[in-house]
């Protein structure tokens, strides 16, 4: 584009022109020397102003009017051409005029940069107590700033010299084009000093190189060793430029930030030490990194170096100030400790240690006093530890001669730098048969002796994670803080003896000054009231609250009102602000001189007028049960001296406030008690369990129990919240939560102060929340588990004894109503089994045949078990090796597949058993809740989704099942099964009665038939024994031409009584009946007489 200079745009109207229409122009000013075009309705010379040295590069353009004939446009080309030279004259003085112009701001640029970096340099001299941090961010600045070296982005390596490592804690600049211009922007906001100073330190916190660098790690002695290795052993910088690119950053450092090809690597070192490396950048510049600012990046480095190195010594010789300082404060301390008791003074101990030698942990084991001598034993109940991650718990046993504090209190003083180096066998064995050296995954640690070697008092030990060794200076220190420990741990013993003593003249003296309300009605709020009075009186300010964690989410909000009375009223929330942060973080809060409320420094005050709040914590062993708060108009209305007394007060009032809660417990717990005698209801009465409790527990803010339905064996949740009326039941739980279903195999109970670090217990409440510590209880009533209890707080709650208790009495409440419910649902399935059992056996009994039984059996077992769509008995068929459904039951059993005529649903044993054949075979029940999942099962019918088979076992032998199918996946229970195993074990008997009935039925036949043949055979007999005679009597006649109408008449009756006695034979043999017929004597008699017996004068009967 052109920019019209001369004449003033400000009174020419070429400027506009030149904005619109200027192609011409800008073709001449790029073409020939000169050009002549209309332009504007006017003819005009174009001269374009070239200097000799860049011809190809005009620096603008000359254009003439008025001196160019329209008719002759050639006619004056000599003065043309003049104006020409004269013009390219012109343009290479101006050139030259801009070339050096450019090199005094050059310079005076590099000057001011100069100058502001030396600036930055004295600020740090000037500042040796800077922090590290503060010294390299600063640095940083300095680097990336436009007003400093002007690089894209840079990161600090440094050496972790125990961990032997690389890494980035230090690093500027962006990850993106976009978000490096949007920074550019915000450096070129700021002034040029700004940029530079103590105040702009913070502005690399959050950047995101930093933070894509945090967690990089790179060992210090790599095997594969790269560029950055290659810059911090040999001590030389690296610069790679597009054209001559340097390959070997780790890979893992350029994936993370998508290095560029342009970047130097400097050694950050002072000649003597070295820290680390510096790596740069232009990746998101126009420009490449110059020589000059490499070399003076390298000059840069080098100064801060040295700044760190002197700012390191400061801290060196500050430390060591400060451990001779500190080690006398902890003197002042443990002497002040030595009235308390040993576990206190001991914990104050190891606190002490660890700050002043920054060991990750450190244990104190004492010994307990004794008379013996080389006898030790540790004091279990007084050992102090901190920073260890599992406690340190050994036994009271005699310490061993041969183990680690055996080498301690033989030498006084055991260092291990490094437990990976050599050390002597005997402490490598130790070493290594340590197991709390292997639990705590500790690396170095020091043990020492405290007190002398004839009369030593414990053993203390300093670990560390990583190597670790004192200098002769820390041991100096170390062994006068061990002597420290020695001489005031046998001065806490005797002052805690002298207090045992006293102890019970001081529980009489102890409390006088203090009144309980909380065992009569309405006196809390009287306590309340007292409370407010008394801290008026004595803070002497107008606006006093106390807001109260009341049941069920609530909180009570008691206002002293000018008159001395007290105002109350429920509030939803907790109100935000010194009240909220006193409640959850335990801790009186205090602000003063906070202004009006525009300026923002008191925003949650409830009056205007107020310039100073104090919120005051009521609590009990860490428990906040309510907040005292308080507001006065006066800048410094509230003081110190006021918190003091007011937690004093708050003290007194928390008792009263605790016994209150406990009183309602309790009387809730009564009531509930009560009830659990007379409600049958359970979903009704653990309703009433956990609405009462959400009533009487004052913090909890929502209950869940979950147990299991004593008549459908499904998994219920019952639960109540702050946001609730009233317990929500729900049914049907299939997949519970994996928390609930832990939560209900725990072996104990467990509390959790805060909820974010196992999120999950919030899924064992059925509404989202966001609780902050939960109670966890499993269910159970001596060795029955009935199911699990949660209890939420939507604020970290500190579980004291007396809460545990009383969460303790309502989890052990629910669990006996759910016991109670339980054994009431088993013995009402119990007796419905008898009523069953006692209504089918008659039934079963008076069954005459094995059809009937069959037959009766299942009819019985389908009113029964409503559940049931087939049913039958199978037999087993040794001699076929087949199981069979047995012909009277196959009716009763839907097949899903086509039989033969006359034949039932059967199977080879050899070939698939199937369920009933493995209950056949193995005489063990079988409850199949999945029939697809079990091997053995087949698919007589497809609707078929659960089986149950039972044995009848009959003289000890199982000739056959009884099963029933449903349509549903596990359909039959543990109850259903015994009731069928009952019924089955009655069908047996039943079975067998017959079978000895039809044995009976056939002897008494048998005996029968023996005495039907020995009659008919005497029958038969004497029917035949007269046949010899009356042949011999018709011989006789015949031969004498007699007559023989008579025998032969004798010989046919004879044979006629032959006759009806074989028929009745025959009868016998094929019907099985014998129903003799009733004889007429007389004429028996008279036939007998008749057939003229010889030698027979008279017949007589008896």
């Amino acid at each position: 584009s052109l920019t019209l200079l001369y004449p003033d745009p400000q009174t020419s109207n070429e400027s506009s022109y030149l904005d619109s229409h200027c192609q011409s122009e800008m073709q001449a000013a790029t073409g020939a020397d000169y050009t002549i075009a209309p332009i504007h309705d006017e003819i005009r010379l174009l001269i374009p102003l070239k200097s000799k040295q860049q011809p190809n590069k005009p620096i603008g353009l000359v254009s003439l009017g008025k001196l160019v004939s329209q008719h002759s446009p050639y006619q004056r080309q000599d003065k043309v051409l003049q104006l020409v030279g004269f013009l390219r004259q012109a343009a290479q003085v101006i050139e030259e005029r801009a070339q050096y112009a450019s090199l005094l701001k050059m310079a005076e640029e590099r000057e001011e940069r100069l100058n502001r970096l030396n600036g930055m340099l004295t600020q740090m001299l000037h500042h040796r107590e800077w922090s590290e941090r503060h010294i390299l961010q600063l640095a940083l600045n300095g680097i990336a700033s436009p007003y400093g070296l002007d690089f894209s982005r840079a990161a600090f390596f440094l050496i972790n010299e125990n961990e032997q490592y690389l890494h980035v804690p230090y690093a500027i600049g962006q990850l993106t084009q976009q978000d490096a211009k949007m920074e550019r922007q915000l450096w070129s906001q700021q002034p040029a000093d700004a940029a530079l100073s103590e105040s702009a330190v913070p502005h690399t916190d959050t950047a995101p190189l930093k933070n894509v660098l945090k967690r990089l790690r790179l060992p210090l002695h790599s095997p594969a060793p790269d560029l950055l290795h290659a810059v911090l052993n040999g001590g030389e910088a690296v610069l790679s430029s597009n054209q001559l690119p340097k390959k070997g950053l780790p890979p893992v450092f350029e994936a993370a930030i998508g290095a560029s090809t342009a970047f130097a690597l400097v050694p950050f070192t002072t000649g003597e030490h070295t820290y680390g490396a510096l790596y740069v950048d232009n990746k998101f510049l126009p420009n490449e990194i110059s020589q000059e600012q490499f070399e003076l990046l390298q000059t840069f480095t080098n100064q801060v170096a040295l700044v760190l190195e002197n700012a390191r010594a400061l801290v060196v010789e500050q430390q060591r100030t400060n451990s001779w300082r500190q080690l006398l404060q902890i003197e002042e301390t443990l002497n002040d400790q030595v009235t308390n008791s040993v576990g206190a003074l001991l914990q104050t101990a190891v606190h002490s240690a660890q700050s002043l030698f920054q060991a990750d942990s450190v244990v104190i084991y004492p010994f307990a006093p004794t008379n013996a001598t080389n006898e030790y034993r540790y004091e279990p109940e007084n050992i102090a530890a901190v920073g260890t991650l599992t406690a340190a718990a050994p036994t009271n046993n005699l310490r061993s001669t041969q183990g680690m504090a055996a080498q301690v209190l033989t030498h006084g003083y055991l260092s291990v730098p490094d437990m990976q180096a050599d050390v002597a066998p005997k402490l490598r064995f130790c070493l290594d048969t340590s197991r709390f050296l292997a639990r705590e995954g500790i690396r170095a640690f020091i043990g020492i002796r405290l007190g002398s070697a004839a009369t030593p008092t414990g053993i203390m030990y300093l670990n560390w994670m990583q190597p670790h060794q004192l200098t002769s200076e820390q041991k100096t220190v170390l062994e006068v803080f061990s002597n420290f420990v020695a001489i005031a741990l046998p001065g806490a013993r005797s002052y805690q003896q002298v207090q045992h003593n006293l102890s019970r003249r001081n529980l009489e003296l102890k409390g006088l000054d203090q009144v309980f309300f909380g065992s009569i009605a309405g006196a809390v709020e009287d306590a309340i009231l007292l409370t407010l009075r008394h801290a008026q009186k004595y803070a002497n300010v107008p606006k006093l609250f106390l807001i109260r964690d009341e049941p069920k989410g609530s909180w009570g909000f008691y206002q002293l009102l000018s008159t001395g009375n007290l105002h109350t009223r429920q509030v939803d929330a907790l109100p935000n602000g010194l009240i909220k942060q006193a409640y959850t973080q335990a801790k009186s809060q205090l602000k003063i001189n906070a202004g009006p409320p525009e300026t923002g420094k008191f925003p949650s005050r409830f009056f205007p007028e107020s310039r100073c709040g104090l919120a005051i914590p009521v609590k009990m062993t860490g428990h906040t049960l309510a907040v005292l708060y308080l507001e006065s108009p006066q800048r410094n209305g509230l003081t110190k001296e006021h918190c003091h007394y007011l937690e004093k007060l708050a003290s007194r009032l928390a008792m009263n406030l605790e016994q209150a809660d406990r009183n309602r417990a309790l009387f809730e717990l009564r009531n509930l008690s009560q009830r659990l005698a007379d409600e049958t209801n359970l979903e009704h009465l653990l309703a009433a369990i956990i609405s009462q409790g959400l009533n009487a527990l004052q913090s909890a803010d929502a209950v869940a129990v979950y147990y299991k339905d004593p008549e459908t064996d499904q998994t219920i949740v019952i639960s109540i919240s702050s946001s609730q009326e009233t317990a929500v039941a729900q049914k049907s739980i299939t997949n519970p939560a994996p928390i609930v279903q832990r939560a209900w195999r725990l072996a104990s109970r467990i509390f959790v102060n805060n909820v974010d670090k196992t999120p999950g217990l919030r899924d064992a409440f059925p509404h989202k929340n966001r609780y902050q510590s939960t109670a966890v209880f499993p269910l159970e009533v001596g060795q029955n588990r009935v199911g699990c209890m949660f209890f939420g707080y939507k604020f970290h709650h500190q579980f004291d004894e007396t809460s545990q208790g009383l969460l303790d009495m309502f989890a052990q409440l629910t669990a006996l109503a759910i016991l109670r419910a339980r054994l009431h649902t088993e013995a009402k399935q119990h007796q419905q089994r008898l009523q069953t059992v006692s209504r089918i056996t008659p039934i079963i009994s008076a069954s005459v045949n094995l059809d009937q039984i069959s037959q009766n059996i299942i009819q019985e077992v389908l009113t029964a078990f409503p559940k049931v769509d087939n049913a039958c008995l199978v037999e087993h068929l040794p001699e076929k090796n087949q199981v069979a459904i047995t012909t009277n039951t196959q009716r009763f059993y839907h097949v899903g597949v086509p039989l033969i005529e006359d034949e039932t649903f059967r199977t080879q044993l050899d070939k698939r058993r199937g369920i009933a054949g493995r209950v056949i075979l193995t005489g063990e029940a079988e409850n199949v809740k999945d029939v697809s999942q079990d091997i053995d099962y087949i698919p007589a019918n497809p609707a078929t989704q659960s089986e149950m088979v039972v044995p009848i076992v009959i003289d000890e032998a199982i000739c056959y099942v009884l099963v029933v199918e449903s349509d549903q996946k596990a359909a039959f229970t543990d109850d259903d099964q015994e009731l069928l195993t009952t019924l089955a074990d009655h069908v047996g008997l039943a079975i067998k009665n017959v079978t000895q009935s039809k044995h009976a039925q056939a002897l008494e036949l048998t005996k029968q038939t023996a005495m039907m043949a020995t009659g008919l055979v005497h029958d038969i007999n004497n029917a035949v024994a007269t046949f010899p005679d009356i042949v011999d009597e018709i011989a006789r006649k015949y031969k004498n031409n007699c007559d023989i109408s008579a025998p032969l008449n004798n010989l046919r009756k004879g044979a006629k009584v032959t006759d009806k006695i074989s028929g009745r034979l025959k009868d016998f043999v094929f019907t099985g009946a014998y129903q003799p017929d009733f004889i007429d004597m007389k004429a028996l008699i008279k036939n007998c007489g008749s057939m003229g017996f010889h030698g027979v004068d008279s017949i007589f009967c008896h």
